[in-house]
């Protein structure tokens, strides 16, 4: 929640702004130290596709862009989209797994 001032309602609550798709893809970028550039591209490198993986996941988990939206930022097509959220999906379901054990 963020407090603004009104004239006449004094100190008022408004919600937080959902991120929009480049707030997501910067932080996505920052965390794992690659540039929103090189995610946007066309490059196969493993550590740009697994980050541009992660920030497909996270604009679709929020609720708010769809497959279409988001394949239309990073210049794909919506079943690249689909693909990437799956392999994201499986990669993490992995992760936890090895850390269980």
């Amino acid at each position: 929640m963020t407090v603004v001032l009104s004239l006449w309602k004094g100190r008022v609550e408004r919600p937080t702004p959902p991120p929009r798709m480049g707030d997501i893809a910067e932080a996505v970028a920052l965390r794992t130290g690659q540039t929103i550039e090189e995610m946007r591209s066309d490059t196969q490198a493993r550590h740009v596709c697994q980050a541009r993986d992660a920030a497909m996941a996270l604009m679709f988990e929020t609720g708010r862009f769809s497959h279409t939206q988001i394949g239309r930022y990073f210049g794909r097509c919506r079943f690249t989209v689909l693909k990437a959220i799956a392999r994201h999906k499986a990669r993490m379901t992995e992760r936890s797994e090895a850390q269980a054990a």
